[in-house]
């Protein structure tokens, strides 16, 4: 049967002593992960915890997260993974709505934040010893069925309100059978993770590389570039943000050397790219810039990299092809939590650079007459938990998942994104905003009339304002209002903040077309009309 249960404990049996976890100077061996969920499972059993329960995972990702995780499972049990920096509305509703029966929480101060009802446990303080399994692996392994329900994941709802993804133990499986060949991850490679866990992609390239015998190194935002060069991975996965910052550090070291350097660098890789389309003429250049600079920026990178992949939201161009170019192989992928996630994917054999990838095995892939993106396949969720009315919005009676997602597809099946026809404003970090919200907590303002958040595969939000009054509206004023009702000071999280916008003078309407009958955005059509104010607002500073 194929279940995550058995992909991973049939793993942590199979690769007992090898190494599987880093996490700053500590390692863990597949023996040690395995005593460490056996503690968990135990302890949740002793609570009357049974098969088909949920535990509400509130934390980062850490060895111990994962070890939680292979537990909850273990016993039988439903996942609800969160990370900590969550409103403590959005945190209530998950917790009630999915109605664990256990949480387990990162510290006392998760733990505070909690409802009263589920039991709790913490990371902190008096977590589950480590318990030597025995035959027990053998025993979790054939726990599950393929069509249990594994993971529970809550993701921004068109209300405002999270939705709960049902992911299926055969939806899990098949991204763990069929990622690891596509992407020419190896047992024994190492990979440093950067993304929470409870991230749809984090969470499968996890189980992908756990269920092969790989090496996890737990990184953060500050140790990222040292754990890089320490470990040097020959896999790594990441959001299209981590990429764009590697980009313009190289860029920016460049700039700082003097004219001299930036026009050999230019030279080089005008070379490289004449070089790529097939003109043999721009090899000497091609040579230069790697021998000068291009062994350089891999070296950021560890320099053994066999495979770096961008999921999660969309790569700009000219980043892409910057590490294709220079000789990094950078695959990018598609899918959504609903599809868990991964639905297609660009070959290390096929690299066709601008496209988002052409369906992994067992996939079907569509372009609806709306334009969106529909998905057939093993991957694909059973529904939105205690929401049959939104599930049936997206997944019809023939399994066909529309995605909401806007693209065209080439003759040879590859996919190239177009747009998101959902309002959801997903960032360059993979983060996924509802705007109306908090589009709604800033016309609490007096200062203005209008606002609509854009960001869309930018790294922050930002808002177009329209504002209240006549005559030249105080800037400063507006900054003040936008910081204090967005972000953490108005109840939503960090990364709600609006910290760039710009200001409109003609306001939203029916009558310019910037406005539905029903006086509803036309968000593209807005965003298409301030195009330019847009590209102002984020440009660097």
């Amino acid at each position: 049967m194929e279940t995550v249960n058995r992909y991973l404990f049939e793993a942590l049996e199979r690769y007992g002593p090898r190494t599987m976890q880093v996490h700053r100077d500590r390692t863990w061996t597949y023996a040690d992960a395995a005593a460490a969920a056996h503690g968990v499972a135990r302890h949740l059993k002793g609570l009357g915890f049974a098969p088909g329960d949920r535990v509400a995972l509130v934390a980062e990702n850490s060895p111990r997260w994962f070890h939680a995780y292979l537990g909850t499972l273990a016993a039988g049990g439903v996942v609800v993974p969160r990370g900590v920096d969550i409103g403590d509305d959005e945190l209530r509703y998950i917790v009630e709505h999915s109605g664990a029966k256990v949480v387990i929480a990162e510290t006392g101060k998760v733990a505070g934040r909690l409802p009263a009802g589920p039991a709790v446990l913490r990371m902190d303080e008096g977590f589950p010893e480590p318990a030597d399994p025995g035959d027990a692996l053998r025993a979790y392994a054939a726990v599950a069925k393929p069509g249990d329900l594994a993971v529970i994941l809550y993701t921004s709802g068109t209300t405002g309100r999270p939705k709960g993804v049902m992911l299926e133990h055969r939806n899990l499986a098949h991204n763990i059978r069929v990622l690891p060949s596509l992407v020419d991850m190896q047992p024994g490679d190492l990979w440093v993770s950067i993304l929470p866990s409870w991230h749809t992609f984090e969470q499968t390239i996890e189980l992908c590389g756990h269920s092969i015998g790989c090496v996890t190194v737990y990184s953060d935002k500050r140790r990222f570039r040292d754990d890089l060069r320490t470990h040097r991975p020959q896999f790594f996965a990441s959001v299209p943000r981590i990429w764009e910052t590697i980009y313009k550090a190289a860029r920016d070291q460049i700039e700082k050397k003097g004219g001299l350097v930036r026009a050999l660098f230019g030279a080089s890789y005008r070379g490289t790219r004449l070089w790529r389309s097939g003109n043999p003429l721009g090899l000497p250049l091609h040579l230069l810039g790697r021998a000068l600079f291009y062994k350089k920026i891999a070296a950021a990178t560890g320099g053994r990299l066999k495979v770096a992949v961008s999921g999660g939201g969309y790569i700009p161009p000219h980043v892409d092809s910057f590490f294709n170019d220079i000789g990094i192989r950078l695959l990018v992928g598609y899918g959504l939590t609903e599809t868990a996630p991964v639905v297609a994917i660009r070959r290390p054999e096929d690299n066709v650079v601008g496209t988002i990838g052409r369906a992994v095995p067992e996939t079907e892939i569509r372009i609806g007459t709306a334009g969106t993106v529909q998905v057939r396949g093993p991957q694909v969720m059973r529904g939105y938990y205690k929401e049959p009315e939104l599930t049936r919005k997206v997944l019809d009676d023939e399994g066909w998942f529309d995605t909401g997602d806007l693209a065209r597809m080439t003759g040879k099946g590859d996919l190239v994104f177009v747009g998101r026809a959902k309002e959801t404003i997903v960032l360059s970090g993979g983060e996924n905003i509802e705007p109306e919200p908090i589009e709604n907590s800033v016309l609490r303002s007096p200062l203005v009339q209008q606002v609509m958040l854009v960001g869309q595969d930018r790294k922050t939000l930002g808002a177009l304002v329209v504002p209240e009054g006549e005559g030249e509206p105080d800037e400063a004023a507006l900054r003040a209002e936008l910081r204090a009702r967005t972000g953490p000071p108005a109840g939503f999280r960090s990364f709600e903040a609006v910290n760039r916008f710009a200001i409109v003078r003609e306001p939203f309407s029916f009558e310019n077309g910037l406005l539905t009958q029903t006086l509803k955005f036309r968000r593209h059509a807005i965003t298409e009309r301030y195009a330019a104010e847009i590209e102002g607002m984020f440009e660097e500073r």
